[in-house]
């Protein structure tokens, strides 16, 4: 396809290089008469002299190289693409071919044979033919018996039979002797020394029994135990009155409305509640008991005297009494 834009670029540069050489020369001439024209002496005043003598013709300077290509100029504008052109005429048919050589002929290799065909109809079943007759000799006397063969040798072991049904169970036998009674070995408490296998021994709480001769103490290897020391157990705090203000924990016994409570979990809660167990509970009021018999009256007692003055005496409470008595407070 061609391309406008490359060729434009092309002939720039053609038109640029052929500036460079042609203008060359002439630059170079005009470097040299700026050179005579300087190097030429100042007039002076005064008269004209006699003209000097004509100068001989210069050598014609040789063409210069050619100057370095210019810069590549902007690239121009992309030109129409232009019509295609019209089809042209087939050429004509060339020459045919000479014929050329017969191929050789080669036989394939004999095919796998088919199967078998389906077997054909049956023929029709012929006449029965008539029957032969049968003759029956008379039978021969009895041979002497022959002399006793040599053993086979042995087959072959069968297989394996499944297996049967079991039988049923045997009578039970009687009951023999009674052994004598066995006895325990006696526990010992543990103290440094040697201990035989099948010793017991109680140590820090609980029970073992030597595996072996062994002079080491009961937790080593030599040693089972045969029962275990138990945990100790939790006692009972008696904590007084119930209080909201108290920590309580499991097992503390506080008192309650004149009942007794036991705490069942650490931090219980309110009293009662779902964290206390009642322990004893207050009793009930008992029946009323038989009147007792009435008491002798007593003597009549004495007037008791009357108040007759009461007032205030230099700040001093004075009651007075009938019977004369005073009281000061």
């Amino acid at each position: 396809m061609f391309d406008g834009e490359a060729f434009g670029a092309e002939i720039v540069d053609v038109v640029k290089s052929y500036v460079a050489r042609a203008t060359a020369p002439l630059l170079a001439r005009i470097d040299a008469l700026e050179k005579q024209i300087a190097d030429m002496p100042a007039p002076k005043d005064g008269k004209d002299g006699a003209p000097g003598h004509d100068g001989r013709d210069g050598v014609d300077g040789k063409d210069g190289e050619p100057g370095a290509p210019g810069e590549r100029g902007p690239e121009g504008l992309r030109g129409e693409v232009g019509p295609q052109g019209e089809k042209g005429d087939p050429g004509e048919a060339g020459p045919r071919g000479e014929k050329g050589d017969p191929g050789e002929s080669i036989v394939g290799p004999q095919g796998e044979r088919g199967e078998k065909g389906d077997p054909g109809v049956a023929g029709e079943r012929g006449e029965k033919g008539d029957p032969g007759e049968s003759i029956v000799g008379p039978p021969g006397e009895r041979g002497a018996p022959g002399e006793k063969g040599d053993p086979g040798v042995a087959g072959e072991r069968g297989e394996v039979g499944e297996r049967g049904d079991p039988g049923e169970a045997g009578a039970i036998g009687e009951r023999g002797p009674e052994g004598p009674c066995g006895k325990l070995p006696m526990v010992k408490s543990w103290s440094d020394g040697v201990y035989y296998e099948g010793d017991v021994v109680a140590h820090l709480g609980s029970i073992w029994q030597a595996q072996k001769d062994t002079g080491r103490a009961p937790g080593h290897e030599d040693w089972i135990e045969l029962v275990q020391r138990g945990a100790d157990a939790r006692g009972f705090t008696v904590r007084g009155t119930w209080s909201e203000t108290e920590d309580y924990a499991k097992n503390d016994i506080v008192m309650l409305n004149a009942s007794s409570f036991v705490a069942i979990s650490d931090e219980p809660g309110p009293c009662p509640g779902d964290g206390w167990h009642l322990w004893a509970g207050a009793g009930k009021t008992g029946k009323p008991g038989p009147k007792g018999d009435t008491g002798e009256k007593g003597r009549a007692g004495n007037d008791a005297p009357s108040v007759i003055a009461f007032y205030d005496k230099d700040g001093v409470k004075v009651l007075t009494l009938g019977d004369g008595q005073e009281f000061r407070a």
